[in-house]
């Protein structure tokens, strides 16, 4: 059988066929610049004018040189095993079934319907990633891994939602407030003039101060959050401290004229007492002046005065004797 050598290598091999296919791996073919390979091998023996010979591309002779080990070329990396392009896959449809339920916990209608701030909705996918990186995502289904999503995010999102909803709930009720501001301080001053008309005995200027003082002080302090009743008890105290004064003024005055009343009635019947002497008449007086100041109030009437004193001056003059002689009884029958 003819064998076929390398034109490169110089190595011989069965025929061309085998030449060619060795040409893909030589390493001194690889060395050269590039140029046509040749479609056969030169055969032993052939004649120069052959037709195989005319047929086939003359190859020069060229020596081959080996290379070292360290520069010859690597072989091509092994192709991954089956097993590593599964785990792969996996992994791929692992991470999607979690991105999906993310979107459709975070992302959905109901979330957009109660938005949070970006910093809760951060943790709440950081936390559902550690979760859901923890389950066996291919073995459990969809629904349950959103149900677990849902339980994570409701966690954080409770709170949050909750300082919102009493943040919209005080604001509408500040708003209500402020509606029912006016129509309570119109109320209270409604009760004070009622209240004001109990008291015959204030003249005009007095009750419009004391109206003044009642808007103001209602002005300073109601918000609208009170009830009427607590507006109506808030008016009545604000209308007893100020008219304290007054009648307390009023009753003094009163009292001073009643003392100098009982007086001036004291020294009356004082005079009608027969061998009294003006030092012990004078004082008398003054005894009785004291019990007056002692007693008088300022709410009493002259009346009630005159019969103080009338008692005062029978104890300390002493209850007048009867001139006349007691009536006889009936005679006794003879």
């Amino acid at each position: 059988m003819t064998g076929a050598r390398c034109g490169f290598c110089r190595r011989t091999f069965r025929n061309s066929q085998a030449v060619r296919a060795h040409l893909k791996t030589c390493a001194a073919c690889r060395q050269l610049p590039k140029a046509a390979l040749p479609s056969k091998g030169s055969v032993k023996g052939g004649a120069a004018g052959s037709p195989r010979m005319r047929s086939s591309t003359a190859m020069p002779d060229l020596p081959w040189t080996p290379k070292p080990d360290a520069e010859r070329l690597r072989p091509p990396p092994a192709r991954p095993a089956s097993h590593a392009a599964d785990g792969a896959v996996k992994q791929f449809l692992r991470r999607a079934a979690i991105q999906a339920v993310k979107r459709d916990v975070l992302d959905s209608g109901w979330a957009l319907r109660h938005p949070v701030p970006a910093e809760i909705k951060a943790q709440a996918l950081a936390a559902i990633e550690r979760e859901l990186s923890r389950l066996p995502t291919d073995e459990l289904p969809h629904a349950e891994l959103v149900t677990i999503a849902e339980g994570i995010r409701d966690q954080l999102y409770t709170p949050v939602l909750a300082a919102q909803q009493r943040a919209r709930d005080d604001k509408e009720r500040q708003q209500t407030h402020q509606l029912l501001r006016p129509l309570r301080v119109e109320g209270g001053l409604l009760h004070a003039r009622r209240w004001l008309g109990r008291h015959a005995d204030l003249d005009m200027k007095t009750r419009t101060d004391l109206e003044r003082t009642v808007r103001q002080a209602l002005d300073r302090d109601l918000d609208g959050s009170e009830s009427e009743a607590a507006v109506q008890r808030r008016v009545e105290k604000i209308l007893e401290d100020a008219i304290k004064p007054l009648l307390k003024a009023r009753r003094e005055t009163a009292r001073q004229a009643l003392i100098a009343h009982g007086a001036e009635y004291a020294a009356e019947e004082l005079a009608q007492v027969e061998d009294l002497p003006s030092w012990e008449r004078a004082s008398i007086a003054r005894d009785v002046k004291r019990a007056l100041e002692d007693e008088i109030t300022g709410t009493e009437s002259d009346r009630d005065v005159e019969t103080l004193i009338d008692e005062i001056l029978d104890d300390i003059l002493g209850e007048p004797e009867d001139d006349g002689e007691d009536d006889a009884g009936p005679e006794d029958d003879d």
